[in-house]
């Protein structure tokens, strides 16, 4: 009996964690919760109903014995139910909710070293040699020999930088496409998109930039309930001081990359056009 009402305790505090993380608490939100309080493993459930049925034996055969050996040894009891209860545990999607409102920072880190390893570092070998080619088919001259890449404070990134009204910037074309067979795909295509950014009445910027697509992962786990405002903004703080580590890190990556934290609404709730964030980088990193 004391598994089973350690078990229930520990079950409760998952079920305020998880009520605690709800964007909007609803009947049907707390109904879900708490269906998923009880999706615990087959080999627990076994062990409840053989600790139940051993429980009910002994308290037929002598229930005065059973209460007063708990009285005299009750933390004995207690110390064995929980040590049951911990072999037992499973790290499911509540182990998980648990981890994510806590401090941890495995959710930001590990989608950092995700981008780098799969995306950022197999692209950087090649990187210089396909901006000096787009430079010579589309006669331009990249004002940053970089790849930027943006990462907002609100985690959203557009599907097409500046689509949502910014006439400042426009697709120039795409560079010729980066071919590398990985993981069991023959020949995947990893493709990159110059923009060019109007310069009042000077010559316009060229410059290759993309969202860190990792931060938009986050967005959407913030719109499905699985993390709060809170928690998201904790793990794009991780993600983004992870992933310049990591490019720091490496010297091919530090030469040819350039991370670009910045807050994208302004105090008024108004969106901070992407190309004037990107007009101000390359004015940074040309001096000017």
């Amino acid at each position: 009996m004391m598994v089973l009402a350690v078990v229930a305790i520990r079950q409760c505090c998952y079920l305020l964690c998880e009520l605690q993380r709800l964007p909007a608490i609803s009947a049907q939100e707390v109904w879900k919760a708490a269906v998923q309080c009880c999706q615990l493993p087959l080999t627990t459930w076994l062990v409840f109903l053989v600790c139940l049925l051993l429980s009910l034996l002994t308290v037929l055969e002598d229930s005065g014995h059973i209460w007063e050996t708990i009285n005299r040894d009750g933390y004995v009891h207690f110390l064995v139910a929980l040590v049951t209860v911990l072999c037992l545990w499973n790290r499911t999607v509540l182990g998980w909710a648990m981890a994510v409102t806590s401090n941890s920072p495995v959710v930001g880190d590990g989608m950092a070293c995700s981008v780098f390893c799969g995306y950022y570092r197999p692209l950087s070998q090649t990187l210089r040699e396909r901006m000096a080619q787009y430079e010579q088919d589309n006669d331009v001259v990249l004002a940053v020999k970089k790849l930027i890449i943006l990462m907002p404070t609100s985690c959203y990134i557009e599907p097409e930088l500046g689509v949502g009204g910014d006439e400042d910037i426009e697709v120039a074309n795409r560079m010729d496409n980066l071919v590398i067979s990985r993981a069991g795909n023959k020949e995947r295509i990893f493709t990159n998109t110059v923009y060019k950014i109007r310069n009042g009445d000077d010559s316009p910027y060229y410059c290759v930039a993309e969202g860190a697509t990792p931060l938009l992962t986050l967005n959407d786990m913030r719109e499905c309930g699985e993390l709060t405002a809170q928690q998201q903004q904790e793990q794009m703080n991780n993600f983004c001081d992870k992933i310049r580590e990591l490019v720091e890190a490496n010297t091919a990556c530090r030469s040819r990359f350039l991370l670009v934290q910045y807050n994208d609404v302004r105090e008024d709730g108004t969106p901070v056009p992407v190309s004037s964030v990107l007009r101000n980088v390359i004015r940074k990193e040309l001096r000017l």
